[in-house]
C-alpha cells in the first residue's frame, strides 16, 4: 500500500488525472484481483478527478465533526457509490474485498489531507480510526435494501476479525 500512497503523489504515464495504478495484492485469485482492481481503480479515478478532489477536501472541512469523522464521512460516500453501483449491475463485492478497498481508500483520502495541509495532527492509529469511522458509516447509511442481511453479516464478522487482529499486536 505505500507504494500506492508514493504512487499518488506523481502523475503517472497514460494514467487520466495522474491516479496511481492499484498494485497486485498477494493471495487473490486472478478473477479476485482483476475486480479488486477494477473496483479500486474506480474509485481511485473518482477521488483524483476534478469534482472527487473538491469532495474529499471540501469534506474534510466540515465543521461539527472532527477530523476522523469527516474523513470516514467521504470514504463511506465513496464506498456507497461503488456498492451501490455495483449491486444494481447484478454484482456483489465479497466483504474482505469491500473492506481491503476500504482501507486503501483512508489511506489515500488520509494522504491527500495532508499533501493539502488539511490533517490537524497525526496521532497514533489515525488510519485504522478513520477506517473503523468509514465502515461504521457506510453500514449505517446504505440503503437496507442494497446488501443481504447474510452480507452484513460477513461484513461484521470480517470486520471483528480486523479488529481482533489489530488488539493482538
Amino acid at each position: 500500500m505505500e507504494g500506492l500512497l508514493n504512487q499518488a503523489r506523481q502523475p503517472q504515464p497514460g494514467v487520466s488525472g495522474g491516479q496511481p495504478p492499484v498494485q497486485e495484492s498477494q493471495g487473490r485469485q486472478p478473477d479476485d484481483q482483476a475486480m479488486y482492481e477494477r473496483l479500486v481503480n474506480t474509485a481511485l479515478e473518482f477521488i483524483y478527478s476534478d469534482v472527487g478532489t473538491d469532495m474529499v477536501l471540501e469534506g474534510l472541512q466540515l465543521s461539527g465533526a472532527d477530523f476522523v469523522q469527516n474523513a470516514g464521512n467521504v470514504i463511506a460516500k465513496v464506498l456507497m457509490r461503488l456498492i451501490i453501483s455495483v449491486r444494481t449491475s447484478g454484482s456483489a463485492i465479497p466483504a474482505k474485498m469491500m473492506l481491503q478497498a476500504g482501507m486503501e481508500l483512508s489511506a489515500v483520502v488520509l494522504d491527500m489531507a495532508e499533501q493539502h495541509d488539511q490533517l490537524p495532527n497525526t496521532e497514533d492509529g489515525m488510519l485504522d480510526n478513520i477506517f473503523f469511522a468509514a465502515i461504521t458509516i457506510t453500514g449505517r447509511e446504505l440503503p437496507e435494501d442494497i446488501l443481504t442481511a447474510q452480507e452484513r453479516q460477513e461484513i461484521g464478522q470480517t470486520l471483528q476479525e480486523v479488529q481482533q487482529m489489530k488488539g493482538g499486536q
